[in-house]
């Protein structure tokens, strides 16, 4: 059996969808291995620049050649065509880790989705982002199975698409070994980045899907009614929410390495 995943947010910077599907590929041949299937994982990324994936475990190869993936979305948008078989060859399971799962010949589709903030917060996502809203239901169309990282977005997507119990399946993410035995970042190491010593701390990208402005509005009040309130850090990607710096007692870190976010994580008060 050959199972084909979409690797495309390895590339880059790394956000939360990008470790999942870091982890996925990472762990997915031993998880075959144990399970005694006869399968070969392989993955392939929609990029027209490079695309290629570095350090991919023992056994899992990238396949498949530069196409933009503007252009791939907009041909899945309007037609079932080309079909995945065309761009990686034959493959009998494709997983589309993010959102958009293409169609087949005759290769069954998987398709994760992450939430439904396209559908049901649409003026807090990107144009590209709403385009989903086309692309999940031509892939529910076709009889792809759906993948959650929770319980609550399973449920939440049975009934947005009225799709029955056995479509959906939470897959529950786990945690990695080093974040069990992560060091609080030291005083000099805030220092460096002029973060205080005793912080409450929000880890994500900085968009509006986020609800970054009502947190900042119950923090400003903790301030209010609180006066020893920690300040509070906001460590992620910059995003659209252009205020935050403004915000009195908030610092934003940009983007972290997967160490020093775990030495922040551990040194925070609260998350």
């Amino acid at each position: 059996m050959l199972i084909t995943l979409d690797a495309t947010p390895l590339l880059g910077t790394r956000t939360g969808i990008g470790r999942y599907v870091d982890r996925l590929v990472s762990h997915l041949p031993d998880a075959v291995a144990r399970s005694g299937a006869d399968a070969t994982i392989r993955v392939t990324t929609w990029t027209a620049r490079g695309g290629r994936i570095p350090a991919l475990p023992a056994g899992v190869r990238q396949v498949g050649p530069r196409v933009p993936a503007r252009l791939l979305r907009e041909c899945w948008r309007r037609w079932d065509a080309p079909p995945v078989e065309v761009l990686t060859g034959r493959t009998d399971v494709f997983h589309g880790t993010n959102f958009v799962s293409p169609p087949t010949r005759r290769a069954r589709e998987v398709l994760t989705v992450h939430d439904l903030t396209y559908a049901l917060h649409a003026g807090t996502v990107t144009a590209a982002s709403l385009q989903y809203r086309e692309l999940v239901p031509r892939a529910l169309a076709r009889g792809a199975h759906v993948l959650t990282p929770t319980a609550a977005v399973a449920a939440a997507v049975r009934e947005h698409y009225g799709l029955t119990e056995d479509r959906v399946t939470p897959t529950l993410l786990g945690v990695d070994a080093p974040w069990f035995d992560a060091v609080p970042a030291s005083g000099r190491w805030l220092d460096e980045r002029g973060l205080p010593e005793e912080f409450l701390l929000f880890v994500g990208s900085l968009d509006p899907r986020k609800n970054l402005p009502r947190l900042l509005e119950a923090y400003a009040r903790a301030r209010r009614d609180h006066p020893g309130t920690p300040d509070l850090v906001l460590a992620g990607p910059a995003g659209r929410e252009e205020r935050l710096a403004a915000t009195p007692g908030v610092h934003l870190t940009g983007w972290l390495a997967d160490a020093d976010l775990r030495a922040l994580v551990a040194a925070a008060r609260a998350l």
